[in-house]
């Protein structure tokens, strides 16, 4: 097999009891990427597909750094895949293999990510049930854990026949770490994942597992009767906080355990912190004997020649200052540079206004200009100088901090100036540049300061040394002498006395054998930083083999309700209340009716609009009645049935994976550019998805489709607006009222009151027609991912705060809409900026990666799809995915 769906298939890299794993390549992203194939003898049995299909369910909906990240997931003819994140480096079943171990430090690191990883999932109700060192991965590149392998998760609210099903004889784990609760076929939650961890520290730490047999049934008594032997025997150089954790861990009872992966993550870290404070104890060593400290201050007349370096270090200084005053300065340019682009190539001249105004609000510049590739002053602390070619100050080169910013020093009235230039890049393609003035005065007074500390440090230094040596001279030689009297008299009693002793312990030993055991373990407390191949001291307690009645007695029961929780059928869950009916009590002939369906007669006149909207409460629905009953309009007298529950929410079919695209414009005009479409244009795009049968929905019903609520025409397209211009009251919204589509708007709420934005007034009465609803897209519309040169993780954080709570707060004081959606200025997302929107109950963000949106997409990192000014209905219409196709053979 050469080719799975669209992906390339380069070679196996490894394989399981249910799938194989490939090494792949996706040419449509120029990725190389790992492929889970489901293996063809168990493709065709339907429980085995829902397994590796919950998979991607479970994982799908994860992104976390230490889980491997879920991309695709298809069928190719029978064989289910699945396309996930390609992780660089090995197992810790690998690592163990080779006879080696990982330092104290490291498996405690390995243990608080593997923790938090598993708190992360727990918080989305899904349990791992299969942690072990096969699914734990060690990337090459740093000290970084990978979670993989959700093929027998559980999660939470799911159907439970299907999540709880086993048939006789499977094994939902690995015997060897199954908690008790697994082990007995009783209900597990995220206390059976904490188990399975304490399970491979013990393994990391001693190279054993705690529970061993001869069989799976002698193990799985072990694990639900016996206490594992102690870290202590088989390791005793293991601090005891690192052993109370495991022992905790590894409790019987679940509520005697760690509640929750946070808990056991902060109760490692308290170990990592003892770790280190006795690294660095040991690190200090003893303290100096008398001569060497004797030596020492004789030699403090040394520091004498701080004086004669003084000259020296500052000129050194303030060469070492001046380069990083440069490297501050291109860098903050160049941060200017990509906070420009968009901006200025969508013509935006007010956002960079106002962004160039801000910026020397908040520091202390010369001046700050911004040229497009015409070098036209666009943003200037001048006003005179916006319209006008920019005329560059005559300079001298001084040094480039890169091989894209230019630095030149020159002279104004002000004083001596460092000037900064860096392009501003679209696709590597220069648009424009940024000028940005730093004063050298600060500079040099700091550099005068530092001499003037220098010279003061050595007069001091020199003082304390001098005036140290003199009284300790005087303390320290009395001592000495009484201490070498003292110890000459003695020394004779003390030669006596030993003598003696060591008669009599001859004698006694002579008469009894010694019953002093050997050391069989030399104790190591070196505990180095990253030590991943330190060779572990081996550690071989005889197996003890119990054959006595009492054993086999207990092995028969533990088999027994083994095979009794696999064979009897699993509890249902209640069912559930019936369905509401939204009918008049006029409701016409209605033939029967379940939980599921509801067949009726339409009357005369009625459609499957209206029969959704009064049998089912939704008149959008209708598209899901006439797929079912294959036609496509309601005729009079003749029976049809309707769906209560949604029959496909996912829209998961044989050859293709639903999809909803999102679309973004930003401004209309006569004059198309990068960022501008023509009226014309838009006009011909929605006549497009009007007279080809989409469905333009608004981002509600898609928040609905990514819950499993609800299910969506196959051609469902949602239709978003950036930014906040005119435009959009002016051009779009008439466009859009005539063919009845919703649309979003996302707004950066400092761009309202400039002359070419949209009114509050405005707002409000598009809001009101139903058909737009406005939505936050930053206060500012700065990058929420980059840091400015001048702030702190502090400062970064408020700064991301305010960015989300001011527009969020504003539009819903404004317009009294809920704001459950966040547009990302540029794209850009990081988890600081989702903990924030989560805090204000935002639920879905969306990018400009292109690109459609399946059930399993992550609600704050949805795709979106932008219009260009330049695109005809052709690239147009190559914009609308509304499904995955699945390759066949």
């Amino acid at each position: 097999m050469e080719k799975l769906g669209r992906y390339q298939i380069r070679e196996i890299i490894g394989e399981g009891a249910m799938a194989r794993v490939y090494k792949g390549y996706d040419p449509e992203i120029d990725r190389e990427i790992a492929i889970k194939l489901l293996k063809s003898q168990l493709a065709e049995d339907d429980q085995y597909r829902m397994r590796f299909l919950r998979e991607a369910k479970g994982a799908g909906t994860l992104s976390h750094p230490n889980i491997v990240t879920i991309f695709d997931v298809g069928v190719d003819g029978k064989h289910p895949y699945i396309a996930m994140e390609l992780v660089d480096g090995l197992t810790l079943t690998d690592l163990i293999r080779t006879g080696q171990a990982t330092s104290m430090r490291d498996v405690v690191e390995i243990g608080i990510q593997l923790t938090r990883a598993l708190d992360y999932a727990h918080k989305k109700g899904i349990i791992h049930r299969d942690i072990k060192p096969g699914n734990i991965m060690l990337v090459s590149s740093g000290n970084q854990v990978k979670v993989t392998d959700f093929g027998i998760c559980r999660i939470d609210g799911s159907d439970q026949e299907l999540t709880q099903h086993t048939q006789l004889g499977d094994v939902l784990g690995t015997p060897n770490y199954m908690s008790p609760e697994q082990v007995l076929g009783q209900k597990v939650d995220s206390r059976s994942d904490l188990f399975s961890v304490g399970v491979v520290l013990y393994k990391l730490v001693t190279g054993a597992l705690p529970f061993e047999g001869d069989s799976i049934i002698s193990v799985a008594m072990k694990i639900t009767q016996t206490d594992p032997p102690t870290v202590e025997k088989l390791r005793p150089d293991v601090p005891l906080s690192l052993r109370r954790v495991i022992e905790r861990s590894l409790k019987k009872q679940p509520e005697k355990r760690y509640q929750t992966g946070e808990e056991f993550a902060q109760a490692l870290i308290g170990v990592a912190r003892e770790l280190k404070e006795a690294e660095e104890k040991k690190g200090k060593g003893k303290g100096l004997s008398l001569s060497v400290r004797w030596a020492a201050i004789m030699a403090g007349i040394v520091v004498v020649t701080m004086s004669l370096t003084a000259t020296i270090l500052y000129q050194r200084q303030y060469a070492a200052m001046l380069d990083q005053v440069k490297g501050y300065g291109g860098s903050l340019a160049k941060v200017m540079a990509t906070q420009s682009a968009v901006p200025l190539l969508a013509e935006d001249f007010a956002a960079i206004d106002v962004f160039v105004q801000e910026t020397l609000a908040r520091q202390d510049f010369p001046y700050l200009v911004v040229t497009d590739d015409e070098g036209v002053v666009r943003g200037s602390n001048d006003p005179k100088q916006v319209g006008q070619r920019y005329a560059a100050p005559v300079a001298t080169l001084v040094g480039s901090p890169d091989a894209e910013v230019e630095v030149r020093t020159h002279e104004l009235a002000s004083g001596n100036v460092l000037d900064f230039t860096s392009p501003i890049l679209f696709q590597k393609k220069p648009i424009g540049a940024v000028h940005l003035g730093i004063y050298e005065a600060p500079l040099a007074r700091v550099a005068n300061l530092v001499y003037v500390l220098l010279a003061i440090l050595t007069l001091v230094t020199v003082a304390a040394v001098a005036a140290g040596t003199f009284l300790l001279a005087r303390r320290i030689a009395a001592p000495i002498r009484v201490l070498r009297a003292r110890w000459t008299r003695s020394r004779m009693a003390a030669t006596t006395c030993a003598s003696a002793r060591r008669a009599r312990m001859n004698s006694a030993s002579s008469t009894r054998p010694s019953t002093r055991p050997p050391r069989p373990w030399k104790r190591d407390t070196s505990l180095p930083r990253r030590s991943l191949m330190r060779p572990l001291p081996r550690a071989s307690p005889p197996r003890q083999r119990r054959a006595d009645d009492m054993l086999r007695a207990l092995a028969i029961a533990t088999l027994t309700v083994l095979l009794a929780a696999c064979a009897e059928t699993p509890q249902r869950p209640e069912p559930p209340p019936a369905p509401v009916v939204y009918a008049p009590a006029d409701s016409g002939p209605m033939l029967a009716r379940d939980a599921s369906f509801i067949v009726v007669v339409p009357r005369a006149g009625e459609d499957f609009g209206a029969l959704a909207e009064r049998w089912l409460g939704d008149r959008s629905r209708r598209f899901e009645i006439a797929e079912f009953n294959r036609q496509d309009e309601a005729r009079a007298g003749r029976p049809v049935a309707l769906p209560v529950k949604p029959l496909n929410p996912g829209g998961v079919e044989r050859a293709s994976v639903q999809t909803v695209p999102i679309i973004t414009y930003h401004r209309f005009g006569a004059k198309p550019s990068t960022m501008t479409v023509t009226p014309s244009s838009f006009e011909a795009q929605m006549r497009y998805l009007a007279q080809n049968g989409y469905t333009v929905i608004p981002m509600s019903r898609l928040a609905d489709f990514l819950e499993g609520r609800i299910a969506l025409p196959r051609k469902s397209v949602v239709i978003t607006i950036d930014d906040g211009y005119r435009s959009t009251y002016d051009i779009a919204w008439p466009i859009l009222k005539k063919h009845g589509f919703p649309a979003t708007v996302f707004l950066y709420t400092d761009f309202v009151g400039a002359s070419d934005a949209l009114t509050w007034a405005q707002m409000k009465e598009m809001s009101a027609s139903g058909l737009i609803d406005i939505q936050p897209h930053s206060k500012t519309h700065s990058n929420l991912t980059m840091k400015l040169a001048d702030e702190n993780d502090a400062r970064y954080r408020e700064r991301i705060r305010r960015e989300i709570e001011t527009p969020v707060d504003t539009i819903r004081e404004r317009l009294g809409e809920p704001t459950v959606t966040y547009a990302f200025p540029y794209g850009d997302v990081n988890e600081t900026v989702v903990e924030y929107l989560r805090g204000k109950g935002v639920k879905l963000g969306v990018t400009v990666t292109p690109g459609g949106n399946a059930f399993f997409a992550p609600p704050p990192m949805l795709r979106r799809t932008m219009v260009y000014g330049a695109d005809d209905l052709d690239a147009f219409r190559g914009k609308l995915v509304t499904a995955l196709p699945v390759a066949r053979p």
